[in-house]
């Protein structure tokens, strides 16, 4: 649990698109979609206007990045209560060589007022096959 004042990532994970189920390896040019895993501390979350989660899929065998997608959204503020949500970004088909590994990384920006909280998380590998 992040603490009164944080906003954080729990957890990032790759899955089919429109599954929960974590996957270990994309058949390629096929598309899928990460899922984030958010939290906002009670005191944070009275203050929230937006937030901004950036998603990037990277080919650690080639070292490159493959696709950045960011999802925008606005955020209602609630009293003593903590904020919890699962946020899905669709991604594209990679266009990887089969055997490739492919790891997600995130980065999830809570705007309230004139703070900001950030938070960073990487998925587990999987293959491009």
């Amino acid at each position: 649990m992040p603490g009164p004042w944080d906003a954080s990532i729990k957890l990032l994970y790759p899955v089919d698109q429109g599954q929960f189920t974590t996957i270990d390896d994309i058949d390629n040019n096929t598309p899928f979609d990460a899922i984030a895993n958010v939290e906002i501390g009670e005191n944070l979350n009275e203050n929230v206007d937006d937030f901004v989660l950036r998603v990037a899929v990277l080919n650690l065998t080639q070292s490159t990045t493959i696709q950045v997608e960011e999802l925008n959204r606005a955020l209602t503020p609630a009293d003593d209560t903590t904020f919890t949500a699962e946020e899905r970004v669709s991604l594209n088909a990679p266009n990887q060589s089969p055997g490739d590994v492919l790891k997600l990384v995130a980065s999830y920006r809570v705007n309230a007022g004139s703070n900001t909280d950030f938070s960073n998380a990487d998925s587990v590998t999987f293959t491009v096959s």
